[in-house]
């Protein structure tokens, strides 16, 4: 048997790895800066307009606690908390979505941009029937002016919520494109 001989003047030259294995910072673009402060300007109205929906249901709530039981209405209370409940998972779902965008979480981001195009859905559907009803109501009945005024009134509100909600969706989906441009740049 003949044992083989290793060369050991030949030096060993580890290889040098293609890509970094460390895992780099990221480093935002002014753009996307600029788009992500806008688009936190935006949730941060919206947060202050879904705290002042969610304090303003708590206080009619405990109105309606405050009157004798005998003049409650039975089905009030259920309305009411609702509006509550609903307004608790707003600030929870706003919350999140601040979340995400202030971690650049792309995906997370597209998520709450995606249920913003359901929201707008809704409002069209909403403001459809609101402009029906209106129409209708104004054909009948002449002498109502304090509940066309009203239901007008709502009807503007749906359409600067349709318009505030578009713009949200808008930057939303923009910062996840720059975010994803961005990482993809990154990691040339």
């Amino acid at each position: 048997m003949q044992s083989e001989q290793i060369n050991e003047k030949a030096p060993i030259v580890p290889m040098q790895p293609l890509q970094s294995t460390t895992k780099q910072e990221y480093a935002p673009t002014i753009t996307i800066t600029k788009t992500r402060r806008t688009l936190l300007i935006l949730l941060g109205i919206h947060m202050v307009l879904a705290l002042f929906y969610f304090i303003e249901r708590i206080v009619v709530l405990a109105k309606y606690h405050n009157v004798h039981k005998d003049a409650r209405n039975p089905n009030v209370p259920t309305s009411n908390i609702g509006n509550v409940i609903s307004g608790a998972i707003l600030i929870v779902f706003l919350i999140l979505y601040i979340v995400m965008v202030v971690k650049y979480v792309r995906i997370g981001i597209l998520i709450f941009a995606w249920l913003g195009i359901l929201e707008l859905v809704g409002l069209v559907i909403l403001i459809i029937f609101a402009i029906v009803a209106i129409a209708t109501f104004s054909a009948v009945l002449h002498d109502t002016a304090v509940e066309l005024a009203f239901s007008v009134t709502l009807l503007i509100i749906a359409v600067l919520t349709f318009i505030f909600t578009m713009l949200t969706v808008i930057f939303s989906f923009k910062l996840a494109k720059l975010i994803k441009i961005q990482h993809n740049y990154q990691h040339i």
